[in-house]
């Protein structure tokens, strides 16, 4: 069981895949590090600082009611989509 969780760490060392720690951790970091992580495969021709400044537009939008994925407590991710490509445009980032 311990080589088991020791490979499971070691394998999640090694992913690319954003990290909820540099985003301030808790929940928020992690909500926060899978969008990062989902634009970036949804986009694969963004990079990670790109996608940092789509989730980041998109959460200042959400807090100031501008874009609201969410509804009924369930993330629209087509809604989500679009807010985000409404970022995109407002960043001059080509995204889609």
């Amino acid at each position: 069981m311990a080589l088991g969780a020791g490979v499971l760490m070691l394998a999640a060392g090694c992913s690319d895949l954003a990290d909820p720690r540099d985003y301030g951790g808790g929940a928020e970091g992690r909500i926060f590090a899978q969008c990062v992580t989902r634009t970036e495969t949804d986009n694969p021709s963004i990079t990670r600082e790109q996608a940092e400044s789509l989730c980041t537009c998109l959460d200042e939008r959400i807090a100031q009611g501008t874009e609201r994925p969410i509804a009924n407590g369930t993330v629209a991710r087509s809604e989500t989509q679009r807010a985000l490509l409404r970022c995109a445009a407002d960043l001059g980032i080509e995204a889609g």
